[in-house]
Order: structure tokens, then sequence, then C-alpha cells
């Protein structure tokens, strides 16, 4: 699972470092694409992790588990519309304005930053099991 959310991260970070670049040197056009390929794909990628976490592994963490139920079912519409195609952009445009509508991109942000303390907590307590060659514990 943390291999999805490495994605994610990657999205994540791309996402606001790279706008920041391309604000010199580009359209505001060039820039709205650039920011909705990016915002897209990390938001799908974030329905993806925080599917896996509730509805396949049935992990628990009472944040985590909270934020999800608070949006999961916008966030899945959002990432259907990405991936689903759709000939009339309508049903897009209507999904993601409801998305971005009573700041979730506030909610993805903050459940990206709880999803990230989890994995980082989970990681330490498997260094702790597993130390590396040549360390002791």
């Amino acid at each position: 699972m943390t291999e999805y959310f490495s994605a994610c991260q990657v999205l994540h970070g791309d996402l606001y470092e790279f706008k920041d670049a391309f604000l010199a040197d580009t359209t505001q056009e060039d820039i709205g694409k650039f920011f909705w390929v990016y915002l897209n794909h990390w938001l799908s990628s974030l329905w993806i992790v925080a599917h896996a976490f509730q509805h396949v592994l049935k992990l628990q963490d009472r944040i985590i588990n909270r934020l999800i139920d608070e949006n999961f079912q916008n966030l899945s519409a959002y990432r259907n519309v990405t991936y689903h195609y759709h000939r009339l952009p309508n049903k897009r445009i209507q999904a993601r304005a409801r998305f971005m509508a009573s700041g979730r991109l506030n909610w993805a942000e903050e459940l990206h930053s709880e999803l990230e303390r989890y994995f980082r907590e989970y990681l330490a307590h498997l260094a702790a099991f597993y130390p590396e060659d040549g360390q002791e514990e």
C-alpha cells in the first residue's frame, strides 16, 4: 500500500512545486491546464489509497477513517469523472465544481497529511523490527 501512497505523494508534491515554476514563464491558460492535470491525478490517487485503507485492508485510524467518511463519495465522483470517458464535459465540470465547493480541497490536503503521518509511523515501526544490516537494536 505504501507504493500507492508514494505515487500520491509525488503527484501532490509536483502539483505545488511545478505550479510555482510555471507562473513565471507560461500563460494563465497553460497554468490552468497543468494544474488540473496534476490535481485530477493526485485526487484520484488519493481515492485509491483511501479506498484501500478503509474498504479493502480495513485499517483502523480514528482520524483517517473519520476524514474518509466525510467526503469519500465526493472523492469517488471526482475520480470517476477523471478516469471514465464522458462525451460531453458537463458531468465532469459539475463533479469537479461540487468537489471544490465547501473546502473539499482542504479536506483532501488534511487526509493526505494524515495518511502521510500514518505511513511514516508504520515504516518507523517496521524499521524497529527489521533493523538494517550491521546495526544493532
